[in-house]
């Protein structure tokens, strides 16, 4: 039987969730024996819609995301300015490239950080230099 979340505790709830804010939920479930992890995160996704949750992995609906640092929009705007400025579609070097439009708009966005080895074979598509891209980038 499913133990009802009384307003006390919801309130405790908020509380926490306000000072452990970027937090792993463990931190967030220790306070409260007895309920279960999952127990938790519906009670925020139910009661508390507004209230930022804790990292989670991710295929997750809970995830939320941090703004991205100035050197992640300048790697992507770096990689912009280069595939404009040799002419070439984003469609067109990602079926060349093999790495996907999506992964390449989140590089693009600040989103994600391409890793190395995919940095190189984006560069080398468009007849760059990595290291070329890391100066435009400020790196």
């Amino acid at each position: 039987m499913k133990k009802v979340w009384t307003t006390l505790e919801i309130r405790r709830l908020k509380e926490l969730m306000e000072e452990h804010e970027g937090t792993s939920w463990d931190n967030v479930v220790k306070h409260f024996p007895g309920r279960t992890k999952s127990s938790v995160k519906y009670a925020v996704k139910y009661y508390m819609p507004d209230v930022k949750a804790p990292m989670m992995g991710p295929r997750s609906h809970f995830r939320t995301h941090l703004p991205p640092k100035g050197w992640q929009l300048a790697i992507g705007a770096a990689l912009e300015t280069a595939r404009k400025e040799k002419g070439r579609g984003l469609k067109d070097v990602s079926r060349a490239s093999g790495i996907s439009v999506t992964a390449y708009r989140n590089w693009r966005n600040g989103r994600y950080t391409p890793q190395l080895d995919s940095l190189v074979c984006w560069c080398k598509e468009l007849g760059v230099e990595a290291s070329d891209i890391m100066k435009k980038a400020g790196l």
